[in-house]
C-alpha cells in the first residue's frame, strides 16, 4: 500500500453531455480508460467512484490497478462521492493523504499529481490544491487531518468549498491542464481536435 491514494470521481450522469463521457472515444479507447492509464504511477494507488453507469464502466477498468467505489446515492451530488470513497479509504486503513480528481480531467497527467504529493512531502498539514485561472479546486490533495472534513461533505458540495474554507492552510500549485474537462458535446469536439479555450 501507498501513502497516497488518488480518488477519481465518476458517478455522474452526464447530464450536459446526453450520454456517458467517461466512456467517449478517445483515440480508439474509452475516455476513462484512457484517463487511468495516463495517471499510472508508483507513488499513489487508485481509486474510481462509480455511480449512474457503473454496469457500462466496469468492464473499461478491468485490470487496470484501479479500485472500483460504487456510490449508491450518486444522484445526491459531488460531495456524496467524495464522501463515500473517503469513506473506503480511511477503512483501508494505512493512507497519510488523498488528492481527488474529476474523470473528465483528462489533461492531467501522472507527473502532475506527483509534483502535488512532492509539495504536500514537503509540507505534510497542508492541502495542495490546483489552481487554473481564476479557479482553485481539484486536482488536490488532502491530508489525512482533512478526511474527516471529506466525509461530512454532501449534495453538490465539493472539495473547492473545504479549499476556500482553508485558504491558510492551502498551497497552490499552477495547473493550466486542470481547467479542461468534458461536459458537452463542443467540449467533446474540442478536445479532439485538441483545441482548448477558456470559458470563464
Amino acid at each position: 500500500m501507498k501513502d497516497t491514494a488518488l480518488l477519481i470521481l465518476g458517478a455522474g450522469s452526464s447530464s450536459r453531455m446526453g450520454e456517458p463521457k467517461l466512456l467517449l472515444d478517445v483515440n480508439g479507447s474509452p475516455l476513462i480508460q484512457v484517463l487511468i492509464k495516463q495517471l499510472r504511477s508508483d507513488q499513489y494507488d487508485m481509486y474510481l467512484v462509480t455511480g449512474a453507469y457503473r454496469e457500462e464502466i466496469q468492464p473499461c477498468i478491468v485490470d487496470l490497478n484501479c479500485e472500483e467505489i460504487y456510490n449508491p446515492s450518486w444522484e445526491s451530488g459531488m460531495g456524496s462521492s467524495i464522501s463515500t470513497g473517503i469513506k473506503k479509504i480511511v477503512h483501508k486503513g494505512g493512507y497519510s493523504s488523498v488528492v481527488i480528481i474529476a474523470a473528465d480531467q483528462i489533461m492531467v497527467k501522472s507527473n502532475h499529481i506527483n509534483d502535488i504529493i512532492k509539495i504536500w512531502i514537503r509540507h505534510p498539514r497542508c492541502i495542495v490544491s490546483a489552481q487554473y485561472g481564476k479557479v482553485r479546486g481539484i486536482p488536490a490533495l488532502f491530508p489525512a487531518n482533512f478526511f474527516e472534513n471529506l466525509i461530512e461533505l454532501s449534495g453538490d458540495v465539493g472539495a473547492r468549498k473545504l479549499i476556500s474554507q482553508n485558504k491558510e492552510r492551502a498551497i497552490f500549485y499552477n495547473l493550466e491542464e486542470a481547467h479542461c474537462d468534458v461536459d458537452t458535446v463542443e467540449e467533446y469536439k474540442l478536445f479532439i481536435k485538441g483545441i482548448f479555450h477558456e470559458n470563464n
